[in-house]
């Protein structure tokens, strides 16, 4: 009986390590797993608070295997804050890059908006990450403003010049405010308004942002 015991004691060992071994994932995927719930835990605990602990409890790990991809907390939030940055230059390139410069700014309106309900998560990363003023990622957002400024001023730049908009629209505010009301829609959504209703405010702002020369999308 006792050698019966012994032996599936050692086999039950061995199904567990066995187990175990299927679990864990070669290191990029685990890496890039952990990023989405680095992404996850910011938007619920904020770029100032986040900690190796939050991102091991969504994720159902260790707090050791966390540290071993992200060494440092400001690791964490440059993860989480990268990934915004992607997600905000991929939908400025695949709808600022469009024949019609209406259709290129409405599409990437919508766009934005719909990251409110799709992507929530980064959307709230990217509000958090906007007012940090005394964090040390802000000079970070300052340069993602720069670069998405640049890219909506250039495409507002070549409706002047194919007189879709007047000679003297003043292409640097209306970037601003265009960019600007981004923020306004998104807070929105999170503040549970309706979808009509921010519909109609988005068409608001945007006749707002062209000083009512916004023609809308063509058809």
């Amino acid at each position: 009986l006792l050698k019966f015991l012994i032996i599936n004691v050692i086999t039950l060992k061995e199904s567990i390590s066995n187990m175990k071994k299927k679990l864990r994932l070669p290191p990029l995927e685990r890496q890039e797993q952990l990023e989405k719930f680095i992404v996850k835990a910011v938007a619920q605990r904020g770029i100032s608070r986040v900690t190796h602990s939050h991102v091991a409890e969504l994720a159902k790990v260790s707090v050791s295997t966390v540290h071993f991809y992200f060494k440092r907390r400001q690791d964490l939030v440059a993860s989480a804050t990268k990934q915004v940055e992607d997600y905000l230059i991929d939908i400025f390139t695949e709808n600022l890059e469009q024949d019609s410069v209406t259709d290129a700014l409405t599409d990437l309106a919508e766009a934005f908006l719909q990251g409110g309900y799709e992507n929530p998560d980064l959307i709230k990363v990217w509000l958090d990450w906007s007012v940090g003023i005394r964090e040390k990622v802000w000079k970070d957002y300052q340069r993602l403003q720069e670069e998405l400024h640049r890219r909506v001023r250039k495409v507002l730049t070549r409706a002047k010049r194919e007189k879709v908009l007047p000679k003297d629209f003043d292409t640097l505010a209306a970037t601003r405010f265009y960019i600007g009301t981004g923020h306004t829609l998104q807070l929105m959504i999170f503040d549970g308004r309706s979808r009509g209703e921010i519909l109609k405010a988005q068409n608001a702002l945007m006749r707002a942002v062209f000083l009512d020369n916004y023609p809308g999308k063509s058809s």
